[in-house]
């Protein structure tokens, strides 16, 4: 039998830069509600919700080209298949697009809870923290949602992608599942990012955190919570949704039928 030939590396660019786009335009306005609930910013809730909406399409293709092209390195790099290995492929994707996320973020953030353009957030951002104030928030980032959430992510995925079967819309539904597992495991540190990147009067991380407890107690961590997760549901299955279809496409040119 002919053997089956290995995908190329910039497939799982090519595939995480059309799920990233997916994600982006399906997501944004959720994800807009999701920010001002979690900033208390809530006047005006639904209005402006395309807000920001620069930076996360000038950043989403990179962001899960390297996210999905890190998880594709990850699991090439773990011994087996099992559950474990699949999570830390997912950790170690969460950790190497956080150097995307993180700046993204920062600017789509303020955007946001400002109800100004993503140029105007930028200089807003440089102008009283210079280039470090794009990577501000990033420890609680990196620790407490990309790599967790991210292992969790790419787990959820696997096993719903290995118990829903083959129909064209599975990758919607497990991404979305996944979705919404890795956002119950990454609130908290997400809405302490937002917090701190969106609170830049903050001196440091401390402050933010003491203030966050003292005026709203841990429930204040899962503010925005039921946005995030209808946000996560949609926007990550559309996301999977793109990178099977970029997938299936290149299944189909060299006509190998045997890889999903």
């Amino acid at each position: 039998a002919a053997s089956v030939q290995e995908p190329p590396f910039c497939l799982a660019v090519l595939a995480g830069s059309c799920g990233g786009l997916c994600n982006t335009l399906s997501g944004h306005p959720l994800d807009t509600v999701k920010v001002r609930l979690q900033t208390g910013n809530t006047q005006h809730l639904f209005r402006g919700l395309s807000h920001g909406l620069l930076a996360p399409i000038s950043t989403a293709v990179p962001f899960w080209a390297v996210a999905y092209a890190g998880y594709t390195v990850g699991r090439a790099l773990q011994p087996d298949d099992s559950s474990m290995s699949q999570a830390r492929a997912g950790a170690f994707s969460g950790l190497c697009s956080s150097v995307v996320w993180c700046p993204m973020q920062a600017v789509k953030c303020v955007a946001q809870d400002s109800h100004c353009s993503s140029l105007t957030a930028l200089r807003t951002i440089l102008q009283r923290s210079g280039f470090r104030g794009l990577f501000r928030g990033y420890t609680p980032s990196v620790l407490l949602f990309n790599v967790p959430g991210s292992a969790i992510f790419y787990w959820a995925y696997e096993k719903s992608r290995e118990n829903l079967g083959d129909a064209w819309w599975v990758p919607f539904l497990a991404g979305g599942i996944a979705g919404c597992s890795e956002w119950i495991v990454g609130m908290p540190g997400d809405t302490i990012r937002v917090r701190y990147q969106t609170g830049l009067h903050y001196p440091h991380l401390r402050a933010c955190v003491r203030d966050l407890l003292r005026s709203e107690g841990l429930p204040g961590m899962f503010r925005g919570f039921s946005a995030a997760q209808a946000r996560a549901f949609v926007c990550n299955g559309s996301a999977l949704l793109g990178i099977e279809l970029v997938n299936a496409v290149y299944r189909h040119a060299v006509n190998d039928p045997t890889r999903r």
